[in-house]
């Protein structure tokens, strides 16, 4: 095969329509740390590992907080530390926001960002795809197009997967990956665990990913690895499963690179919704309240979605936004 620089590109040649072919096999998955030269921009390296013979690294953008792949020979690279490359880019968006969603960590629920008050007004939709015997709640997402595909196009939204509902709805999956590849949709693919384990006859505190059974390194790599291979980019966030964490578990999800997302909005729970809300809603056919409620929602701000002033934002952009420095910003 002709030597190309991106893995997106490789996918581009490679994925079928159905996924990656059996022929394409992801080895030697890690977390790999340090700074890559690339095209004169220096990014963050944060995974390394080997698809179809190529060794490939998944880089980060810390300004705009963009994951990209690359083949590691198409890089100037070195490996360093975690304190190491923050001292290079502490003040960028990146490690404001890790620095920041530390202060701000509950005890048990909801640690992580969960407001952002970027330039324009509006809202960021995340959808969480929990594992589920319910098929895709596809309502949410046509309600979404049939509001903003004249307004915004593509229209801005993430999504919290999780490996256990990757590997059971494949049709789904390819229905969202379609939406996106049209141009209807913009998707910021969060990471929601590879297992996403809950007993409802435990405590908060010994569940979800608190279950003392839980391989944290296992959850999260082994669901970048599966989206992956399933044509999913991976972006630098990460939302716990129930939105249940502690201090430890919290630290160990920064040690690989990442930024833990939570919500002031979570629909079903009653929480009421702000300028710049972090809103989540489940899309997974469990929650259907939480997207009843989102739909009541769009209706209600019809007349400033037509003149475009209340959207629905980017995750990327509005943290970007709101934790870009001014020295940055002036540059």
């Amino acid at each position: 095969m002709k030597i190309i620089k991106y893995l997106s590109l490789i996918i581009l040649l490679l994925i079928s329509i159905d996924g990656l072919p059996q022929s394409l096999i992801i080895k030697n998955y890690r977390v790999y740390l340090g700074i890559a030269k690339k095209d004169n921009k220096e990014m963050i390296m944060l995974r390394r590992f080997n698809i179809n013979n190529k060794d490939i690294i998944l880089l980060l953008d810390p300004y705009n907080l963009d994951t990209k792949f690359s083949l590691a020979k198409d890089c100037n690279s070195i490996k360093l530390g975690f304190n190491e490359i923050e001292n290079k880019f502490k003040q960028s968006p990146y490690f404001r926001l890790i620095n920041e969603s530390k202060k701000d960590a509950k005890s048990i629920q909801d640690a992580g960002i969960t407001h952002c008050l970027p330039k324009e007004t509006g809202v960021n939709l995340t959808i969480d795809l929990c594992p589920s015997k319910h098929h895709l709640n596809r309502k949410i997402f046509t309600a979404v197009l049939n509001t903003f595909q004249h307004i915004e196009r593509p229209v801005p939204l993430a999504i919290a997967i999780s490996g256990r509902w990757i590997k059971e709805h494949q049709k789904e999956l390819l229905w969202l990956k379609e939406l996106q590849k049209n141009g209807d949709i913009n998707i910021t693919w969060i990471n929601h665990s590879l297992t996403h384990h809950y007993n409802k006859k435990l405590p908060l505190e010994k569940n979800f990913m608190l279950m003392n059974t839980t391989n944290v390194e296992n959850e999260v790599l082994g669901n970048e690895q599966l989206m992956i291979q399933n044509g999913l980019e991976p972006s630098v966030f990460f939302r716990f499963p129930g939105l249940i964490s502690n201090n430890e578990l919290l630290s160990k999800i920064y040690d690989l690179g990442l930024i833990c997302i939570g919500s002031d909005a979570w629909l079903a729970k009653g929480n009421a919704v702000h300028e710049g809300s972090i809103v989540l809603i489940h899309g997974n056919g469990n929650e259907g309240i939480g997207v009843s409620k989102f739909i009541e929602l769009l209706l209600s701000k019809k007349t400033e979605e037509q003149n475009k002033s209340w959207l629905l934002l980017d995750l990327r952009k509005s943290l970007e936004d709101e934790y870009l420095s001014p020295e940055e910003n002036v540059k």
